[in-house]
C-alpha cells in the first residue's frame, strides 16, 4: 500500500505529459552544483535532468578536476 501511495504521488507530480507542472516547486533563481566522488554517468545525468526540469542551472564537477585530489 505504501508503494502504491508513492507511485500515485509521483504520477501527480509528473503530470500526464511528463513536463513540469506550473504548481511544482521551482528552483528559479538558484543554482545546483554537483560533485560526485565516484564516476557514475547515470547518476550525474539524473541529477542534471532533475535540476533542468525544475528550471535550475547546474554545474557538474568531477572530483578528479578539483582540489579534492
Amino acid at each position: 500500500s505504501e508503494i502504491r501511495l508513492i507511485l500515485d504521488y509521483a504520477r501527480q507530480i509528473r503530470g500526464t505529459d511528463g513536463q513540469a507542472m506550473p504548481d511544482r516547486p521551482s528552483l528559479v533563481g538558484t543554482s545546483v552544483v554537483t560533485l560526485f566522488y565516484e564516476s557514475s554517468t547515470r547518476t550525474r545525468a539524473s541529477f542534471e535532468i532533475a535540476a533542468q526540469k525544475l528550471s535550475a542551472p547546474i554545474v557538474s564537477l568531477a572530483s578528479s578536476s578539483t582540489s579534492v585530489t
